[in-house]
C-alpha cells in the first residue's frame, strides 16, 4: 500500500468520524430538547393538580358557607291546638320533625 492510498483511506476515516460526531451531536441535542419538554410538562402537571385541589377546597367552602347561611334563620312553625275530650293536643305544622304535643290528661 502506497502513501497516496493511505492518505485517501485516512480521509475517508476522518469523514466517517465527522459524520458520526455530527450524528452523536444531533442525537444529544434531541435528547436535551426531549428532557426540557418533559420537565416543562411535569411542571404543568403539578400546576394542574394544585389548581384542582384549590378548586375542590373552594367548592367545599361554598357548600359549608351555604349551610351556615341557611341555618342562621329560625324555623317558623305554626301550632294548631285541638281540644279533645281527654286533653289538649298541639300539632306543630311546619316543624321539621312533625311533633305532636299531647298535653296533660284531665
Amino acid at each position: 500500500m502506497n502513501l497516496k492510498d493511505r492518505v485517501i483511506e485516512m480521509k475517508e476515516e476522518v469523514e466517517n468520524l465527522r459524520k458520526e460526531c455530527f450524528e452523536n451531536t444531533f442525537a444529544m441535542d434531541l435528547l436535551k430538547e426531549l428532557k426540557m419538554q418533559n420537565n416543562r410538562q411535569h411542571i404543568v402537571n403539578k400546576r394542574q393538580h394544585i389548581t384542582i385541589i384549590v378548586l375542590i377546597c373552594v367548592i367545599v367552602a361554598m357548600i359549608i358557607g351555604f349551610f351556615v347561611y341557611e341555618n342562621q334563620f329560625d324555623t317558623v312553625s305554626e301550632q294548631t291546638t285541638v281540644d279533645g275530650g281527654n286533653g289538649t293536643a298541639t300539632y306543630l305544622e311546619n316543624s321539621n320533625l312533625g311533633d305532636i304535643n299531647y298535653g296533660e290528661d284531665n
